[in-house]
C-alpha cells in the first residue's frame, strides 16, 4: 500500500520540476544560497554533499533560496534562482549535527537515510537572487574530502545540463 510518506518526495521532486517546466523555469539537482548581492548554486552527485554544504554556508550567514531543486529563470538575460520548498533534505548526521532528534523529523528517503527539516523563514531568502556562480561539489570517498570546482563557460553548461538530465 502506498503512503503519504511514499507520496510526498514524488510530488515535491519530481512533481515541482514538472510543473517548474510548465512555467517556463529550468530546475536543476542543486542546492542554492544567497547573499545579498545574489545566488551560489552547489550541484554535484547524489550524496556529495550539497545540503549539508549549504547548512554550513547557512551558519556563516547566507539564506537558503533552494535545497534538492532550484527553479532559474533568464530576467534580462541574467540567469536568476527563484525562491523554493522552505526546507532541506539532511542525512542523519548532519540532522543530528545541527541538533535534532530523528524522531521528530519525518524520514523522506529511507534508502539513503535522508530526513526533511522545515526551516524557519528567516533563514530562507525573502526575495529571487542572480546567479552569481556555479559549484560543482566533488566528494573522494577515499580520501574522505570534499573539492569544489568553479565551473565557467561550456564547463558550466555541461553541468547544467546533466543536472537537468543525467543522460545528457
Amino acid at each position: 500500500m502506498v503512503t503519504d510518506s511514499d507520496v510526498k518526495p514524488f510530488i515535491i521532486s519530481h512533481g515541482l520540476v514538472n510543473i517548474l517546466y510548465m512555467r517556463d523555469r529550468i530546475s536543476i539537482h542543486s542546492a542554492t544560497v544567497g547573499t545579498k548581492n545574489g545566488a551560489i548554486t552547489l550541484v554535484g552527485d547524489c550524496g556529495a554533499g550539497k545540503s549539508t554544504y549549504s547548512t554550513l554556508l547557512l551558519h556563516q550567514g547566507y539564506k537558503l533560496i533552494a535545497d534538492d531543486v532550484s527553479a532559474i529563470v533568464l530576467e534580462n538575460g541574467i540567469p536568476t534562482v527563484q525562491l523554493a520548498v522552505p526546507q532541506q533534505k539532511y542525512k542523519v548526521d548532519t540532522a543530528l549535527q545541527e541538533g535534532y532528534q530523528l524522531e521528530d523529523l519525518e524520514c523522506i528517503d529511507a534508502a539513503r537515510n535522508k530526513y526533511r527539516v522545515l526551516l524557519n523563514a528567516d533563514a530562507m531568502c525573502d526575495e529571487p537572487k542572480p546567479m552569481l556562480g556555479l559549484f560543482e561539489l566533488i566528494a573522494d570517498t577515499e580520501q574522505n574530502r570534499l573539492e569544489f570546482q568553479k565551473l565557467e563557460g561550456m564547463d558550466a553548461m555541461r553541468r547544467l545540463l546533466r543536472s537537468i538530465d543525467p543522460e545528457a
